[in-house]
């Protein structure tokens, strides 16, 4: 009986999760993203805000590769020396490629975009968690 139970309760949750992720997958919730996306965004106002939270937070960088890189399933897409499209996903290797961007004090190498480092920044945070729950 118990065991028909734990069963139970399984199908239960399963069923939620699938409800869940298809509620995420209609085209009214993305319907309602998109909106709630043009509706913040309609200005500059709002990207410059959001460039210069993460343009006054460097620690977000090595807290995304020391501590998210291993808890998260991360991809990153660069392109080799011969211009071949490369997709790192082994936290190991992503933590090299970005260690090969930084110099020994923690700033950017000159051919490094400050673009490029905002995205490791930015890149363990929810920014879209607002326009969903909206």
């Amino acid at each position: 009986m118990r065991k028909q139970q734990n069963n139970n309760h399984m199908m239960e949750i399963n069923k939620r999760l699938k409800d869940y992720r298809n509620g995420l997958l209609s085209p009214e919730m993305i319907d309602q993203v998109n909106h709630n996306l043009q509706k913040k965004s309609s200005s500059n106002q709002a990207a410059k805000k959001l460039v210069e939270y993460y343009e006054s937070r460097p620690n977000l960088k090595a807290y995304t590769l020391e501590t998210e890189l291993t808890r998260l399933d991360y991809r990153v897409y660069h392109r080799g020396a011969d211009g071949d499209s490369i997709i790192l996903t082994d936290a190991n290797e992503i933590q090299e490629f970005a260690a090969r961007e930084n110099n020994v004090d923690g700033t950017t190498n000159d051919t490094v975009d400050i673009f490029d480092d905002i995205l490791w920044r930015c890149a363990n945070q929810s920014i879209l968690a607002d326009a969903i729950s909206n």
